[in-house]
């Protein structure tokens, strides 16, 4: 966790938030594979924040593509699963953070 806290490591997180954002969904086999992807993917980076603050800008950026695809996906299990994960998350966190 102290190497979380480091400059070098949020630097790198964020670089990691970019290219996430703008992964293209033609690289995958399928929409629907790039979506479950990407959805795991910014779990992960709230995962791995090292504090609320970063962690809230991945939550955002995860809500954001969530808000996104709504449009395509909604009503599917396919969107409604990631949407609890989000709730999920966003229910465990402590009052502060919440």
């Amino acid at each position: 966790m102290a190497q979380r806290q480091t400059d070098e490591w949020r630097k790198k997180l964020v670089k990691c938030l970019a290219v996430i954002e703008s992964w293209d969904p033609e690289s995958e086999v399928s929409a629907d594979d790039h979506f479950k992807e990407k959805c795991i993917l910014f779990g992960v980076l709230v995962d791995l924040a090292p504090d609320g603050a970063q962690r809230d800008v991945f939550l955002r950026a995860y809500a954001d593509y969530l808000r996104e695809q709504d449009g395509d996906y909604q009503g599917r299990i396919e969107w409604i699963l990631p949407v609890k994960d989000y709730l999920r998350r966003i229910s465990s966190m402590s009052g502060a953070e919440h």
